[in-house]
């Protein structure tokens, strides 16, 4: 994203989702999603629970350190962010100074300390001999790449005694409890690695190690893949969808239902026949799970969406085929935002937004603006949308607004996005392959930098069949100290 993109939806950016207010003391959970600390606190204090917390937007449970809250880790992302916010704002609010305490308009932002200083104490932070070296530049005299340099600030430890220390590289260690500790890392290059271990500066047995670092790669763990109308067998499963008990939810649109499977594949319960009744589908295309574990289903044909019980009861349908604002016409793929229902109304060539109780909120697109949908996932601040007839990921704010980062596809049509996406749209990457003959849908998600990601897959055409793979390329050894790694 360049500078000018940035500092638009900037405050986007340092919003939490919970307050909606600028970020306090953000932490980041394992799932990766960011929140002020006061906001977790709140959380946690409401839950009666104080090792384990769940993420309010993704509803991943994950064990807190301790149980401190504080010792999360920081988005250092987010915290370049609100220094760059406090820079743009400072002519107005004034930010405060690292060594008095006091807010000043007139103030300096020292690129080396990574803080910002009034107009006296900038003299005696000159004066020291140790910061000789050291870029201050007065805030009123900031441009764009001055931005970037702070955003392109190096990471600091955050172990007491290291602070001024650059961040070389992150690795989680595990004590096994028998004199040996486990480390798991992510290597940053492929090929032939050496990784080396020393204690009080002496290597230990075995140092150094040679790991063999491959691309990531995916492996089958679970494939449902019998073809028939049968219960536990699927006939062109559309939509995939995880619910609450780590279940499992499949659109069938030969079969004109919902099947349920547990993580491990065994089937459960169906719901749903052919018809336009209450409960019954025709061509039932995308599905979601809300907050409350009901499960939502965009009934094509029907040009509706319809709401069950986990159980897979029925609770209430919105929608009907028209052109209105409340109508649908060839709807297909669906997300939760919230607890809001974001619809890809296809013919109508809209994204349409709709309440928890199914009343019409708001919508984007139209003629000219987007051409064929097929499927759109809210990824933090953004809304991500596939159109297939134009070969193209196209990436909205929250407002509705087209950002520059539209990703153009190979030839193929792209038929949906994949869960990967989340994280590389938040990383602004753009160097992503669209995929045509798999459907990939976010199942649980992806988690970048720690921990494999578990994807669901449904194959459009082909086996008719559900499979789960997971993405793998994380290295672990069993050694007695933190190892440090390079290419050879």
């Amino acid at each position: 994203m360049d500078i000018k993109t940035l500092l638009e939806n900037l405050h986007e950016e340092v919003s939490c989702s919970v307050c909606l207010t600028t970020f306090t003391e953000p932490k980041q959970l394992p799932c990766l999603h960011n929140f002020c600390l006061h906001c977790l606190t709140g959380i946690q204090r409401n839950s009666g629970r104080h090792d384990v917390i769940t993420c309010p937007e993704c509803r991943k449970e994950s064990q807190v350190p301790g149980g401190n809250l504080r010792d999360l880790p920081t988005n250092f992302r987010i915290n370049r962010l609100l220094d760059v916010l406090a820079i743009k704002q400072c002519s107005s609010t004034g930010v405060k100074c690292r060594n008095c305490d006091k807010t000043r308009v007139q103030s300096f932002y020292c690129f080396q300390c990574c803080t910002f200083w009034c107009e006296e104490c900038i003299t005696v932070h000159n004066l020291l001999k140790a910061n000789k070296d050291h870029r201050a530049l007065a805030l009123k005299d900031f441009e764009d790449q001055d931005i970037e340099d702070v955003l392109k600030r190096p990471a600091f430890c955050s172990r007491q005694g290291h602070e001024k220390k650059e961040l070389e590289f992150f690795l989680q260690v595990k004590d096994s409890n028998d004199g040996s500790y486990k480390v798991s890392y992510f290597a940053k290059e492929t090929g032939r690695c050496q990784t080396v271990v020393k204690v009080n500066e002496a290597a230990v047995h075995g140092s150094p190690f040679s790991v063999q670092v491959s691309p990531r790669q995916f492996r089958l763990v679970l494939s449902l893949s019998q073809q028939g109308s049968s219960p536990e067998m699927l006939r062109n499963p559309w939509g995939v969808a995880a619910i609450e008990r780590n279940e499992m939810v499949v659109t069938e649109t030969d079969n004109h239902r919902v099947q349920v499977f547990s993580s491990h594949g065994t089937y459960l319960r169906s719901f749903g026949n052919i018809g336009d009744k209450q409960g019954e589908f025709n061509w039932p295309a995308g599905i979601a799970s809300d907050r409350n574990s009901n499960i939502i289903v965009v009934d094509n044909g029907n040009h509706r969406v319809q709401l069950f019980t986990e159980q897979g009861e029925y609770l209430s349908q919105f929608g009907g085929k028209g052109n209105l604002d409340h109508q649908l016409f060839n709807p297909l793929g669906l997300c939760v935002d919230d607890g809001n229902i974001i619809i890809a109304d296809s013919d109508n060539k809209l994204i349409k937004m709709f309440s928890p109780e199914g009343h019409y909120l708001s919508k984007l697109g139209g003629e000219g603006f987007l051409t064929f949908l097929f499927y759109c996932i809210q990824s933090g601040k953004y809304l991500i949308v596939s159109d297939y007839d134009e070969h193209c990921i196209k990436v909205f704010d929250r407002n509705g607004q087209p950002l520059d980062r539209t990703v153009n596809g190979p030839a193929p049509p792209p038929w949906s996005i994949p869960a990967q996406f989340r994280q590389l749209f938040n990383d602004f990457t753009t160097n992503i392959q669209v995929p045509h003959t798999t459907t990939i849908q976010p199942c649980y998600d992806c988690m970048a930098g720690g921990t494999s990601a578990v994807t669901s897959v449904v194959d459009l055409e082909g086996c008719n069949g559900s499979a789960l793979v997971e993405g793998m390329q994380k290295y672990e050894q069993s050694i007695n100290c933190m190892g440090r790694g390079w290419k050879t």
